[in-house]
């Protein structure tokens, strides 16, 4: 088991507390604290199965394990104003798996077992050191970290690659826009000194799949589901 010291908190939106956190040796993860319900459970099995070798192509968030917690227990990290800060000197907040119902199998089958609504699932997955990409070209306030369209363009090409492998697996996504595709900066000679143009490029991983459905589980082809500036429009004319 581990324990994950909560650096930040990233955001707290629908039910799903986003923290920064790292683990003894000094490793950075993301921890996704998610209701105990049926699409959460989705998204994990999902996370777990594309964490197989052979799905390593399609670029989704690396799975590392997952846990579930007391309710009570996240109400005090969320309580925490230190959190919201980052301060690691005064946030000595945890979250110990130790003292968790361990539910970490392989599939996440016995996921379905646990039906208490007073217990919250944590999927703890590898953090990108670069954001997400709606920071790194969209928004003003990273412009000194922005991609420039050299680098966006072959991220756009590849994302396009991995929606017609999804397609080929009869599968869909349902939810990609900037904020669910995150940056991976790579420096080539892994060093960070004297870093020249020509030393860096940046990778991406595809997130959230909440709302991720195989074919045979979407009763229609134009449920409006997704965050509502990116549905296509062709499912906004039903």
């Amino acid at each position: 088991m581990d324990e994950y010291k909560i650096k930040k908190k990233l955001s707290d939106n629908y039910g799903r507390l986003v923290l920064l956190v790292e683990d003894k040796d000094k490793k950075s993860f993301i921890c996704k604290i998610l209701t105990n319900d049926k699409n959460s459970k989705k998204e994990l099995k999902n996370l777990i199965r594309f964490s197989q070798e052979k799905y390593s192509h399609l670029n989704i968030i690396k799975y590392r394990k997952h846990f579930m917690v007391d309710q009570k227990d996240i109400d005090l990290l969320i309580n925490n104003s230190n959190i919201d800060n980052g301060n690691n000197s005064n946030c000595n907040k945890s979250i110990n798996s130790n003292n968790s119902t361990n539910s970490n199998n392989n599939d996440g089958s016995n996921i379905d077992t646990i039906n208490d609504s007073n217990k919250r699932i944590c999927i703890v997955t590898d953090y990108y050191n670069y954001n997400d990409l709606s920071k790194v070209y969209f928004n003003d306030t990273y412009r000194n970290n922005c991609l420039s369209t050299r680098d966006f363009l072959p991220i756009f090409l590849r994302v396009l690659i991995v929606l017609a492998e999804f397609e080929k697996l009869d599968c869909f996504h349902r939810d990609i826009k900037p904020e669910n595709i995150f940056i991976q900066k790579v420096y080539i000679d892994g060093d960070k000194k004297n870093i020249k143009e020509n030393n860096v490029y940046y990778d991406f991983f595809i997130g959230d799949f909440g709302a991720f459905k195989e074919i045979s589980t979407v009763c229609s082809y134009t449920n409006a589901i997704g965050t509502n500036s990116f549905i296509a429009p062709v499912i906004k004319l039903f």
